[in-house]
């Protein structure tokens, strides 16, 4: 009785697939919630930050403040983490929310 081979190589013998190297902004980055440099962050990214911290101070978990601004919590999550860019019509709808000028959100990025 003979036995077959498999016809592909042991782990020990396969070499691992290259991955792409990281571009410099991905090589950084830690998903860390901590304050960054305003200069590092996008306009997106800033106003989200400061979306956030200002929820915060009010003490609001993001589904409350979704729904005063009348928002999804999806998109109050993907505005706050700065994945898309906030219209007006949302921004000013927050910023009625949050009981703050619609220019607070603004304040932290400087070009």
């Amino acid at each position: 009785m003979t036995t077959m081979k498999s016809a592909r190589p042991s782990t020990a013998t396969r070499k691992r697939a290259k991955r792409p190297p990281l571009r410099a902004e991905e090589a950084f980055k830690t998903g860390s919630l901590a304050p960054q440099p305003a200069g590092t962050l996008s306009l997106a990214e800033a106003i989200g930050s400061q979306v956030r911290s200002l929820r915060r101070k009010l003490d609001l978990t993001g589904a409350e403040l979704a729904d005063q601004a009348g928002l999804s919590a999806g998109m109050l999550s993907k505005i706050e983490n700065g994945v898309v860019s906030a219209s007006i019509e949302s921004l000013d709808a927050l910023a009625r929310a949050l009981n703050v000028p619609l220019t607070t959100f603004f304040a932290s990025y400087e070009e």
